[in-house]
């Protein structure tokens, strides 16, 4: 007796299926972490180019994360129900004020370990994380390690992402900028620390972040692309 097994049907199903349970990605947040210098100069030169060559692809919107001198614990940016929180350890920030349109050049940095936490997270969702760290010095005494959940990746900042007034970016990744790819966020937050690996004399800087939630597939989608895997082999042997 033979057995049919409508194929057809079932693959339909299956596409319906993921159809209906894919989450789109959410709009990628993309903060630029303005710093002032200890002078606290709030003259402070906002990002407006487009993120299209940098870590993760997003439209041109940005949001300011302004700080003077060092960065106090528990200051806070809140944007669309995420909030970004600096914790301790930071040493000051560095702002280049004459140049228009700075990513990189406003920044905050640490000679030691600091912190920061990003919560309101959606703990149904992944994250990507891309942190953007500072162009190098004459004496390339910028090299930022990050970590989180005992992951640590390395931004050896040899280079300029670009001239100081980088209205265009190239981002080489390990060089101006570090990637973290599906962070878990179930617990509603991530938290994140950087320190300096270099010579003496230097420091880790944070100039920005771009974060991105991405949807965890479900058991039940993996089960049901493998029934319908399974109908079309058996239709085939038929």
């Amino acid at each position: 007796m033979n057995i049919r097994i409508p194929c057809k049907t079932t693959m339909s199903l299956a596409t319906a299926f993921l159809a209906a349970t894919s989450v789109s990605e959410a709009a990628v947040i993309n903060v630029d972490i303005q710093g002032n210098n200890s002078t606290g100069s709030t003259a402070v030169a906002n990002y407006t180019g487009a993120s299209a060559n940098g870590p993760i692809a997003s439209d041109n919107t940005w949001n300011y994360f302004n700080t003077v001198g060092v960065p106090d614990a528990g200051d806070s940016l809140s944007v669309s129900g995420v909030t970004i929180t600096f914790g301790d350890g930071w040493t000051s920030s560095y702002s280049l004020a004459g140049d228009p349109n700075n990513l990189q050049g406003d920044r905050v940095f640490t000679t030691g370990s600091a912190s920061i936490m990003i919560s309101g997270l959606d703990t149904t969702k992944d994250y990507n994380l891309a942190l953007i760290a500072g162009p190098a010095n004459a004496s390339g005494f910028f090299a930022s390690d990050f970590t989180i959940g005992g992951d640590t990746k390395t931004a050896t900042a040899t280079t300029d992402a670009g001239p100081d007034d980088n209205g265009v970016l190239t981002f080489t990744e390990g060089v101006t900028h570090v990637l973290f790819s599906g962070l878990d966020a179930s617990s509603g937050s991530i938290t994140l620390t950087t320190s300096y690996s270099g010579p003496d004399g230097g420091a880790a800087i944070l100039a920005g972040l771009q974060l991105e939630a991405v949807a965890v597939p479900e058991p039940a989608t993996g089960a049901l692309l493998g029934l319908g895997s399974l109908g079309l082999l058996l239709h085939r042997r038929r």
